[in-house]
């Protein structure tokens, strides 16, 4: 198994466990899982951004019939935009052939910020099987994986998805293999394997989307191997990747 350095919050990250490696994104509630229906509805490319102000220049310079603004702060739809960060809505758009400008608290800023990464992918659930085929196809020794989060903080969706990766990339064999937070997430996995769904929708942000009446995005987060993409961070756009 390769050498996996897990970090439950973005705040954690030395820039040393990034450059030169692929890096893993995790992101359940709910831009990570948004963003791989966006691509299973036909969406072209997407791309993420920090700000709504560079979301709204960025669009400026694109074709707007062929061009959505979507996305989310503090977990509300943003004024004006298209969309918001909802994979039910995501879904049920038109989505063939264009290209959206993306917009996420979490997530946003490491889908844009370089890293100096070989590559960045985002993970859900929902194509947590497509990332592994992936990963094993790449050959690679170490792996940096980062949850999201939620404002700053851990992020049990997170934890329990990069726990099911650890998971499914093993078997682990050696202690050296895993940092405490990879064994820590694998651990907390294999916990609530059972019984995931419980686990997600009582944690923070699944009960948040519950009190919202957002619950229908909270069980498309939980279609395990439902999107058999891998969105991939490449000049500054996140495009479809398959295993070969």
């Amino acid at each position: 198994m390769m050498r996996i350095d897990l970090f439950v919050t973005p705040q954690e990250i030395p820039l040393f466990y990034t450059k030169g490696r692929r890096v893993v994104i995790v992101d359940v509630l709910r831009a990570g899982t948004t963003l791989c229906y966006a691509l299973q509805s036909g969406a072209e490319k997407i791309i993420p951004v920090d700000s709504i102000e560079e979301a709204k220049q960025i669009l400026a310079t694109l074709d707007r019939e062929s061009s959505l603004l979507a996305g989310e702060q503090d977990g509300q739809k943003l004024e004006g935009f298209d969309l918001g960060n909802s994979p039910s809505e995501v879904q049920s758009a038109g989505l063939a052939g264009k290209t959206i400008v993306f917009v996420s608290d979490d997530v946003g800023p490491l889908l844009s910020r370089s890293m100096e990464a070989v590559e960045k992918l985002l993970l859900s659930f929902t194509n947590v099987g497509a990332v592994v085929d992936y990963l094993l196809d790449s050959g690679d020794q170490e792996l940096t994986v980062i949850c999201a989060g939620s404002g700053g903080r851990f992020a049990m969706e997170d934890a329990l998805a990069a726990g099911m990766l650890i998971d499914r990339l093993g078997p682990v064999e050696d202690d050296s293999e895993l940092n405490d937070a990879a064994r820590a997430c694998w651990i907390l996995y294999l916990a609530h394997r059972r019984n995931l769904a419980r686990a997600v929708r009582t944690s923070a942000a699944g009960r948040t989307l519950r009190e919202k009446e957002a619950d229908g995005d909270v069980s498309l987060a939980l279609q395990v191997d439902s999107t058999p993409f891998v969105p991939l961070v490449r000049d500054g756009r996140i495009v479809r990747g398959t295993a070969e």
